[in-house]
């Protein structure tokens, strides 16, 4: 008798096709691949629609009924390159912010560094990723995923404004990488599944890292993304095998959200993403 699918969940940015590069190349009959933004993945998580998913750390955050398998997410130690925060003033003089409605993790982000290290106090409002119609209602635009690392090819009229790499700013302020998200999945799934689930996604990682040149080459060229800069972000700037130094940036994170007042005080970082 076979075991029942496992739907798993991840985004459709180029940073998530090493983590795929397995479960496409070599198609295990058990597994069903949902591709959506990070936002609606985890909603789709949470609703039970999907049995795992490559979910943004706040949403793990939020629901510490879920669990993570542990060494596995999407991480930086400085430059993340798909994180930028755009500005036409300087951060600390921002008084509109437009936040990619992709991501809640990076928005929180980008809170803590504009709030905690510059000491700005700006609205924040929502809205579709297009940089020029984002700044054409704030001062800063918050991008994320392919958007954020193809801008400086397709800069808007007018051309392209200072930004910030988030990545590297919690890195000169923190000392510490960080961890944008994990592989989550449901309370309710049976320890057979849940070891097959980590099974899956840590073959289709090797696959991914072994085959990283044609990912970078056929699924960068997809996105309009050359060639050298898809290899260099995908090897230089994400992380997939989270170090204790993105780990201690998970939990700096949790800590200072809670000191803002931007998570509930209760809030934990999860049993497999906290440090030996």
């Amino acid at each position: 008798m076979s075991s029942p699918t496992l739907r798993i969940g991840i985004m459709p940015y180029l940073l998530g096709r090493p983590l795929l590069r397995g479960l496409i190349a070599d198609g295990p009959p058990d597994v069903e691949v949902v591709q959506a933004v990070p936002s609606s993945i985890g909603q789709s998580l949470i609703e039970g629609n999907l049995d795992a998913a490559l979910g943004p750390i706040a949403m793990t955050l939020a629901h510490p009924e879920l669990r993570v398998i542990p060494g596995l997410g999407v991480a930086c130690d400085g430059p993340v390159a798909s994180i930028k925060l755009f500005h036409r003033v300087p951060l600390a003089d921002l008084r509109r912010v437009a936040l990619d409605t992709s991501s809640r993790s990076s928005a929180l982000l980008a809170k803590i560094i504009l709030q905690r290290f510059e000491g700005a106090s700006p609205e924040f409002v929502t809205a579709p990723p297009d940089l020029e119609a984002m700044l054409a209602v704030a001062d800063g635009a918050l991008l994320i995923g392919d958007n954020a690392l193809v801008a400086e090819l397709r800069p808007p009229e007018g051309g392209l404004p200072p930004w910030q790499d988030l990545g590297e700013r919690w890195k000169r302020e923190t000392g510490l990488g960080f961890v944008f998200a994990m592989w989550a999945y449901r309370s309710d799934l049976d320890r057979g599944r849940a070891r097959r689930l980590a099974e899956v996604l840590y073959a289709s990682l090797a696959r991914g890292e072994a085959d990283m040149e044609r990912v970078a080459d056929e699924d960068g060229r997809v996105r309009g993304i050359p060639r050298e800069m898809a290899y260099r972000y995908l090897t230089e700037n994400i992380r997939y095998r989270l170090q204790e130094v993105n780990l201690a940036g998970l939990a700096r994170y949790v800590e200072l959200a809670v000191e803002l007042g931007l998570l509930p005080e209760d809030t934990v970082v999860p049993e497999g993403a906290r440090m030996a």
